[in-house]
């Protein structure tokens, strides 16, 4: 939902701002990978509800951008926030294998390095 997120946030306009959200928006790219990787590895597949999340996050990107810029840092930082609840869930619920449990600590610490970038941008 992210990458949607980000992407659909993004302007033309040349700003510093878009550049971040690019920047973000790849990353989350990575986290997309990466959870690819573990769901065919452990012998699941993609949810169905994949697309319904994919619009939703068009959905909230494009609203946020309508707003302005201190609207999308808001919505990117909340958005952040609830994915970093999601990974502490995650990690501390299940037992994982050391190499599953690097990759949700390496996403995690990315999530949390977005929240500081976007508090950042929004108090300047």
């Amino acid at each position: 939902m992210a990458v949607n997120i980000y992407r659909s946030q993004i302007t033309k306009q040349p700003a510093k701002e878009n550049i971040q959200l690019i920047s973000a928006m790849l990353n989350e790219m990575t986290h997309v990978q990466d959870f690819q990787m573990k769901l065919y590895e452990f012998g699941f597949r993609p949810s169905i509800l994949r697309y319904f999340f994919a619009l939703c996050g068009q959905a909230m990107g494009c609203s946020s951008r309508i707003l302005g810029m201190k609207r999308v840092l808001k919505t990117d930082i909340w958005v952040e926030k609830e994915a970093i609840k999601h990974y502490n869930k995650l990690i501390g619920t299940i037992d994982w294998d050391p190499d599953t449990r690097k990759v949700l600590e390496k996403n995690r610490a990315d999530e949390q390095e977005h929240v500081k970038r976007w508090e950042k941008l929004l108090s300047v």
